[in-house]
């Protein structure tokens, strides 16, 4: 009987790492196109930037009240993505980390074996 246990789990374990492996190359793609829009987005953003020397004596450099009204003025739909994003990744990071360790075939044959120990012990 353990056998044809094992036999069946083999088959499940196959199916569950094709796919897997189709997951996985999907989140790779995801990942490099991901990757590829924030490599444009940089350079777009570094190409507009100016050279200029920060001006020294003048009181409205580097306070915040300044970089607040830039922020909500200038820039709210990035500012609100950018929150968007990292909300997103703050929730996937503890998704993750809430995630069960085992993959489901190992679950099964571990739920199977106490199955066999109990109808035999």
């Amino acid at each position: 009987m353990r056998v044809a246990v094992q036999h069946y789990n083999n088959s499940q374990a196959h199916t569950y790492l094709r796919c897997r492996y189709y997951h996985d190359k999907k989140l790779k793609l995801a990942g490099a196109v991901a990757g590829g829009t924030l490599l444009l987005v940089l350079v777009a953003a570094l190409r507009g930037a100016d050279t200029r020397m920060a001006q020294l004596n003048e009181g409205n450099i580097g306070l915040i009240e300044n970089l607040g009204k830039v922020l909500f003025t200038e820039y709210v739909v990035p500012f609100e993505i950018a929150s968007i994003l990292f909300l997103s990744a703050m929730v996937g990071a503890v998704v993750i980390g809430k995630r069960d360790k085992r993959s489901p075939v190992a679950a099964q044959i571990q739920r199977q074996e106490a199955m066999t120990e109990a109808m035999n012990g």
